[in-house]
């Protein structure tokens, strides 16, 4: 770890990391809709992923609070813009469509809405929240989290058998390993966001580590082979160990049962109290199979997560 990350104190990390994309959206805003990256340009992050990402649909890189949370879930980043695209072509900046710009924008914050996690409110909820009967419609990240709420599930269910201490309601916190919205992934973007290993650590690692420590079950949840692949990397040994891997075959995957996909978990350590563990099936990222839940849990007993 560089010597001024380890100066850093853990609430200056979990703050470095907040006001960072508090002041990248605000830039955002501030560029115009026939040249959305005005203003994000001269930003080192956005040039290492510029060519993999679609900057012209605003970032979402974590839902949740990182500094008061019941687990941590990182994922590879918040979806495509596809079906938002498909659904209303050449409209990705019309206010009464993309709801979360217009509550961010009046906001004037996107922590201040992605604290409370708005993705996973119903509908008539989130009309309350804000203040309007706007038709509210699916894009991005929230079209992602709402039909793959099994993943909110799981961790859910990881969280009642891990926390020690339950501090209720559930509060989960999500990251993404890139904050930007991309048509395609192939490793490109995970690639890009490690190459540069001080700001990996400042916009990927450290926060995530911080969350994973201030949360009740002491455990981030990762999906996607390229988290395994990058928390591997000799760089950031300092900051994280490997521990182990366990596969299992087929079963895991309700979509997929007869194409025989392995499913990868591995476990890594922080420290003897906090861990995180990275699971990845076949090409893709979709959440373990609830059938799989309990033996990951007895998984992470016999490797002493859980007393």
């Amino acid at each position: 770890m560089p010597d001024a990350d380890k100066k850093k104190t853990n609430d200056e990390i979990l703050d470095d990391y907040l006001d960072y994309w508090d002041k990248t959206i605000e830039k955002w805003f501030a560029g115009s809709c026939s040249d959305p990256h005005h203003g994000c340009g001269d930003d080192p992050f956005l040039q290492n992923v510029r060519r993999f990402v679609q900057p012209e649909l605003m970032p979402e890189p974590y839902w949740g609070d990182p500094a008061n949370c019941s687990i941590v879930i990182a994922n590879l980043n918040p979806g495509g813009g596809n079906d938002f695209d498909r659904l209303h072509p050449g409209n990705a900046h019309e206010e009464s469509v993309v709801w979360l710009e217009s509550l961010v924008r009046e906001k004037k914050s996107y922590r201040a809405v992605a604290e409370s996690f708005p993705l996973l409110l119903a509908d008539d909820e989130l009309e309350k929240e804000l203040g309007s009967g706007e038709k509210l419609h699916d894009y991005g990240g929230r079209h992602w989290w709402r039909y793959q709420s099994g993943r909110i599930q799981w961790a859910e269910y990881m969280w009642h058998r891990v926390a020690k201490e339950h501090k209720t309601p559930f509060r989960p916190f999500a990251m993404e390993l890139c904050g930007w919205h991309s048509s395609g992934w192939n490793q490109g973007p995970s690639n890009a966001v490690a190459a540069n290993g001080v700001l990996f650590r400042k916009l990927v690692l450290r926060p995530l580590i911080e969350a994973v420590k201030r949360s009740d079950a002491r455990l981030g949840l990762c999906c996607g082979a390229d988290w395994s692949r990058i928390l591997r990397d000799k760089r950031f040994q300092s900051d994280i160990r490997p521990i182990t891997e366990h596969e299992t075959i087929a079963g895991d995957n309700r979509r997929r049962e007869n194409t025989r996909f392995k499913r990868k978990y591995s476990l890594f350590e922080i420290d003897k109290d906090n861990h995180i563990v990275v699971t990845s099936e076949g090409p893709g990222n979709p959440t373990p199979h609830w059938s799989s839940w309990p033996r990951m849990i007895d998984w992470l007993r016999g490797n002493g997560v859980i007393s």
